[in-house]
């Protein structure tokens, strides 16, 4: 469910959740793919208390729909993106997600695996930020106890900005790591798909 693919976008690409699904269960099914990326993230910004109780409902039904029937060695190889749909810039323009709100929606998610595949599963899924990061802020948000790394949009089409990010996560990593016994995760996220994307055509990335 990525915030451009979502079925009430404009995109040809339109994700529902039997197509989410599908995605995920054959990435997980795939041998050497180690990480499948599932994206959740609704409307609701920091101050508007009824739409994030129904974005964490939606996110709820979303994430056990797509995940039941997942085995624990299935799910570690799942991390979970979250994207503040009214936090995610445009060409690097945006409004930036208090840190409060980035923290609780990340604590929110991992109490839907927690109630969704218990303790263990909950306490060693990578949640990552999907939402404007770049090396400003990334160290701040990567600081807060429940984010496992970011998906950055503008920061990944930019050599120099991704690579700050990558030197910011080196540095954080052992302590960070020490603490939660989760590795981080930093996933590239250029827009290939989008007519009016960077780049007219697909581009594969290692």
């Amino acid at each position: 469910w990525h915030s451009d693919t979502r079925e009430d976008t404009a995109s040809a690409i339109k994700d529902t959740p039997e197509t989410a699904r599908a995605q995920v269960q054959a990435g997980l099914q795939t041998p050497g793919i180690e990480i499948v990326a599932l994206m959740l993230g609704e409307q609701g910004k920091a101050e508007q208390t009824e739409l994030l109780a129904e974005r964490d409902r939606v996110m709820e039904e979303k994430f056990r729909f797509v995940t039941d029937g997942r085995t624990p060695e299935e799910l570690s190889h799942l991390v979970i993106a979250f994207e503040p749909i009214p936090y995610i810039s445009i060409q690097g323009k945006g409004e930036p997600a208090p840190l409060a709100y980035i923290q609780q929606a990340h604590a929110t998610l991992r109490g839907i695996v927690r109630r969704a595949h218990g303790e263990a599963v909950a306490s060693s899924m990578r949640i990552l930020y999907g939402g404007s990061s770049n090396p400003n802020n990334a160290e701040d948000i990567l600081k807060l106890d429940d984010v496992d790394g970011f998906v950055p949009g503008t920061a990944s089409t930019n050599p120099v900005l991704f690579r700050q990010m990558v030197e910011i996560m080196e540095r954080i990593a052992p302590e960070k790591e020490a603490k939660t016994g989760r590795r981080l995760v930093l996933i590239g996220n250029i827009k290939n798909y989008r007519p009016n994307g960077p780049r007219p055509n697909p581009v594969d990335y290692a």
